[in-house]
């Protein structure tokens, strides 16, 4: 497990923590990010079935005080 290989790893109790809070960051971004494109994906099949059409996707950042979080978003207009 990577936090066993941390333990192992750290030379202090406080290194540790310093180090597993940086995994879960990591960690927690790609996971928001992996949300924001499922949303993204449920959009545009609303909207497709809508009659939107969908035109190309683009890598988006924003900033949390977690940390960046890159995801793509889709980007679609309206026919009529």
């Amino acid at each position: 497990s990577i936090i066993a290989g941390l333990l192992k790893d750290t030379k202090s109790l406080i290194e540790f923590e310093e180090q597993v809070k940086i995994l879960m960051q990591k960690v927690f971004t790609l996971w928001v990010g992996d949300v924001f494109e499922k949303l993204d994906q449920t959009i545009r099949l609303k909207k497709q079935a809508e009659g939107w059409q969908y035109c190309r996707s683009d890598y988006r950042s924003v900033q949390f005080l977690f940390g960046s979080v890159n995801f793509k978003r889709s980007f679609m207009h309206d026919k009529r």
